[in-house]
């Protein structure tokens, strides 16, 4: 998927398409694609930095270098990226929907914006928060009418595409820092972590979305991972199952530097040391068992590091897109 120029690969570079096979007795002429007019649109003119597909993977919002924000209505090269007029947004979500799409973005101060973004280019903002209650992750649910945000203040909340908040889960010992949400979006898992010994303690809670009656269910815990303790997670990844979280970190310092150091003010480092190598480790929340993974890739810039998972059982890990490296992890 090639985002940053969205040019038609020459026929020279593509390989045989439904089910042919190339023949050096019987060379076949070269198949020309035509893929009609394109749409002119707004491209971004430095580096892609970030990339978010909708679920049903037929769209995309992307971020470059400076902030800039692009909507990509379709990933068949038939047509460029148009502008959103929201800069610098640090996390967004993207549903498809009866006008297009529906993109919930959040900036630079923690504002919410929700944006519906028409196939023609077209954009109307449906809601802003204010950044005086800042906003940390948001994502749009089911057919872009719907969207589920977490506050600064650990508040989880259920809104409708124009911002009205039907439902609030504020509950005591419920302090999640991100969630992430089941392959059918009918259940959210947050996590939470607080310093525990020489490592973190991670708490996964779920919470039931039933867009019906237009409620979130009260939050159970279902797994607790006390995280090995010579590593410091700079990154966490919860499987689309909810039953595997996958941290990407280095190891810390050698313990006599760290018994210095009083646990609460423990914290992972802002950026590793080149030196170290970094670490995956994927942890069973049935039974505790933890897989370590060593991962061959360039350390010096894994401070800006990716983790997600593609499906239950594989796991991407790499650098900072641009000019980084990736790898791909599957593991049983």
């Amino acid at each position: 998927l090639l985002l940053s120029s969205c040019k038609t690969a020459s026929s020279a570079s593509q390989g045989p398409v439904d089910g042919s096979t190339t023949s050096a007795a019987r060379p076949e002429a070269p198949i020309e694609r035509s893929m009609g007019p394109r749409t002119r649109g707004v491209p971004h003119s430095v580096n892609i930095d970030k990339v978010v597909l909708s679920r049903d993977g037929t769209m995309a919002v992307s971020r470059d270098s400076l902030g800039g924000i692009r909507f990509w209505s379709t990933l068949d090269g038939t047509a460029e990226p148009s502008l959103v007029p929201v800069r610098g947004a640090r996390d967004f979500s993207i549903a498809p929907s009866t006008e297009g799409a529906t993109l919930a973005a959040i900036d630079g101060t923690g504002a919410l914006h929700i944006l519906a973004l028409g196939l023609d280019g077209s954009v109307r903002e449906l809601f802003m928060s204010s950044p005086h209650q800042p906003m940390v992750q948001a994502e749009v649910l089911g057919d872009g009418t719907h969207l589920v945000a977490l506050a600064s203040d650990h508040r989880l909340l259920l809104m409708d595409n124009e911002g009205k908040v039907l439902q609030t889960i504020q509950e005591r010992r419920f302090n999640p820092s991100s969630f992430r949400l089941s392959g059918d979006q009918q259940t959210i898992y947050t996590l939470s972590s607080e310093p525990s010994g020489l490592g973190f303690e991670v708490t996964i809670q779920s919470l039931g979305i039933v867009l019906e009656t237009k409620t979130l269910t009260s939050s159970k815990t279902i797994g607790r991972v006390d995280q090995v303790a010579d590593l410091d997670a700079i990154r966490l990844a919860l499987s689309p199952s909810g039953d595997h979280l996958a941290f990407l970190g280095f190891p810390k310092a050698k313990e006599e530097e760290e018994k210095a150091v009083p646990p609460a003010q423990r914290r992972p480092p802002a950026q590793p040391s080149s030196a170290q190598a970094p670490v995956l480790q994927i942890a069973s929340l049935e039974d505790g068992e933890v897989h370590s993974v060593e991962l061959q890739l360039p350390t010096h810039e894994f401070s800006q590091a990716g983790l997600g998972f593609v499906s239950n059982d594989l796991l991407v890990v790499g650098t900072r897109p641009t000019g980084g490296s990736w790898k791909a992890v599957s593991y049983t």
